[in-house]
């Protein structure tokens, strides 16, 4: 898992954002538009069903399960939920230097780091695609990939490759 991406792009999310993803002031995975510094690699449409338990949204659990590091992803979920939005740009700052990874401060909003989800480009892969798709078959949850189905289709020509360093597509 390289961690600089998913670092990236939830940094990116936050930023943007501005708002945290609360009702009546309690942290959830997704309200309206808005969502929690984890749930915003969900590829779902739509991730207010889970409420505030992030785990619970297939696409972070399958990605999560498989990760050995997952001290990162928790340290943001804290970030979004302890910290005012206009405490993010240090908060986000220290945890960078914490784990050996480049800052992403407002300034780089302008540029190209963290726009693409790497969770988005993961489930190109045939393999982990077929998990996904799966356990929204399971679920009776499949209309949730609409969207995500048609903007990332399979990777059946190694155009994942090209897009992502290796650590992030699943050659770990």
């Amino acid at each position: 898992m390289n961690l600089q991406l998913y670092y990236d792009f939830s940094a990116r999310h936050l930023l943007t954002q501005n708002k945290t993803c609360s009702i009546n002031g309690k942290c959830i995975c997704q309200s309206g538009t808005l969502r929690c510094a984890l749930a915003c690699f969900a590829v779902e449409n739509d991730v207010t069903i889970y409420g505030n338990y992030n785990g619970g949204i297939p696409s972070i659990k399958i990605r999560v399960d498989t990760c050995e590091d997952l001290t990162l992803l928790g340290e943001l979920i804290v970030i979004h939920d302890k910290s005012r939005p206009t405490d993010w740009p240090t908060k986000l700052h220290e945890l960078a230097i914490k784990h050996g990874l480049q800052p992403f401060s407002p300034s780089d909003l302008s540029g190209g780091r963290g726009c693409i989800n790497p969770l988005a480009i993961w489930y190109t892969n045939p393999t982990e695609r077929a998990k996904l798709l799966e356990a929204h078959k399971i679920a009776g949850t499949s209309h949730l990939l609409t969207n995500y189905l048609a903007a990332f289709p399979e990777d059946t020509g190694g155009v994942r490759e090209s897009v992502l360093p290796a650590e992030s597509q699943g050659v770990e």
